[in-house]
């Protein structure tokens, strides 16, 4: 009897939290994580200016104010476009011989450490030390876009007649140890 209780009071219990949950008719589609209300499209000019307009009145460290008014950017995207292209502090013209012999000698020198690397280079970010390092690394190597992987080979030891035994073969799906309704 005091089991049943304790049963009873268990199913209450559960009708009680299940109440308030809503169960959908249909199963939920899968789909990629976006916030909703964001962009992953490139900023136009009218949100470069529409940005630039909005730190100056907020400043550079009031971002989720910045994009709260920045309809559909989030406050990291607001941020970084600052930062890293339109802030004045930063330059937007081409690289010199000169900037880029210094960046392969830090680059050589301390790897991919690229904010200490942006800092003995006035005007460039990080993020544009990091893509000017690859942009030259691709020039000398010659290549272009991704390169693909190379063919796996086999190793030229491999001894021949090993390779060709009988031993080495898996055995054929019809003489495993399957049920017959699994296959």
């Amino acid at each position: 009897m005091n089991n049943l209780i304790r049963l009873t009071g268990f199913a209450l219990l559960l009708g009680c939290i299940c109440q308030n949950v809503v169960f959908a008719s249909e199963p939920l589609q899968s789909e990629p994580f976006v916030q909703r209300g964001t962009s992953k499209n490139k900023f136009t000019e009218e949100e470069d200016r529409r940005l630039a307009w909005l730190v100056v009145q907020h400043g550079n460290n009031a971002w989720d104010v910045v994009a709260r008014q920045m309809e559909g950017r989030t406050t990291r995207q607001c941020r970084e476009r600052w930062n890293n292209y339109l802030s004045p502090t930063v330059q937007n013209v081409p690289w010199t011989n000169g900037e880029d012999s210094l960046l392969m000698t830090h680059f050589m020198r301390w790897g991919p450490k690229w904010a200490a690397i942006a800092s003995f280079i006035p005007g460039r970010t990080s993020q544009s030390v990091k893509n000017r390092v690859q942009v030259l690394q691709h020039r000398l190597t010659g290549h272009k876009g991704r390169r693909k992987r190379p063919p796996v080979r086999q190793p030229t030891n491999f001894p021949v007649q090993y390779a060709q035994s009988s031993q080495s073969r898996l055995p054929s799906i019809d003489t495993l140890p399957f049920p017959a309704g699994n296959r």
